[in-house]
């Protein structure tokens, strides 16, 4: 059996997810999805996607002891407990330090030879060369795709580029992807066809009005939108976004941002990076 336990954001759970899907329709192993509410993820699964038969979802919560102490101790003796069991475990940077270094042959390893496998991971672990679409096992709810599918419907994708700026509380991405950067390559985009609309997806609102006042009607968005990620709504809304991304003809995205690999990943479209270059 792989326990996985996906971390962090929804774009590093989605990966967290496929890897252990991907091992497990490998091994035949069961499968089970230890899904944890917290601060930076405040959504129940079930309110933003479905996931095969036969997968098991254990629910959890840990928004700290200060906060609310009763669900913290509840997780940490859930996971003092899986730990325990397990033949084999392995906590987020390890999982990702150890896929970095020797890839998938060290994973194929742990497979076969333990039973008993319980992975914490925001990050990809399995490879996915050769697997095509390889997040597609990821159902979203009938809210996501109506939400998707509304905003998909109003925009010209004839010559549509998906844009993710990402903001707030990711300073990786601010200092090496400001805004600048994705308005050169917009600006680029639009010199090599002039019919090109632009599909804006950012966390920080000020920066898609900005970026309307300077292209205009070139310019399409998620008009209304929830920002907030410790809820329901906020993490449908993020997943819708991730289907819009994905209806474009490319995606140009943020520097450090696993959201804006997932976009690309959800329908096999490129994605270009944007950098500022060093002085």
């Amino acid at each position: 059996m792989i326990i996985v336990e996906p971390c962090a954001g929804l774009g590093n759970r989605f990966l967290g997810m496929a890897s252990a899907y991907h091992w497990a329709q490998q091994t035949g192993d069961e499968l089970t999805v230890l899904w944890k509410t917290e601060r930076v993820m405040g959504a129940r699964n079930e309110a933003v996607f479905s996931l095969p038969d036969g997968i098991r979802v254990i629910h959890a919560k840990d928004f700290g002891y200060k906060d609310k102490p009763f669900s913290h101790f509840r997780y940490q003796m859930l996971e003092k407990k899986l730990r325990k069991k397990a033949d084999y475990f392995s906590d987020v940077d390890m999982t990702n330090d150890l896929f970095v270094e020797k890839g998938n042959a060290y994973y194929e390893e742990v497979m076969k030879n333990n039973d008993l496998k319980f992975i914490r991971a925001f990050s990809q672990f399995h490879d996915f060369s050769g697997i095509d679409r390889p997040l597609e096992f990821i159902k979203p709810t009938d809210y996501v795709r109506e939400k998707a599918d509304s905003v998909i419907s109003g925009v010209d994708s004839s010559s549509n580029i998906g844009v993710h700026i990402r903001r707030t509380d990711n300073q990786v991405c601010i200092n090496n992807s400001p805004l600048e950067v994705f308005i050169e390559a917009m600006e680029k985009e639009i010199e090599k066809d002039d019919r090109v609309t632009f599909y804006i997806a950012s966390d920080d609102l000020d920066t898609i009005l900005e970026l309307k006042r300077r292209f205009g009607d070139r310019i399409y968005y998620m008009a209304e939108k929830n920002f907030e990620r410790d809820s329901d709504k906020g993490i449908a809304d993020a997943f819708a976004e991730l289907i819009c991304l994905s209806h474009a003809n490319k995606i140009i995205g943020s520097f450090y941002s696993t959201y804006s690999r997932i976009a690309a990943m959800l329908s096999g479209i490129e994605l270009e990076v944007v950098k500022k270059t060093d002085a």
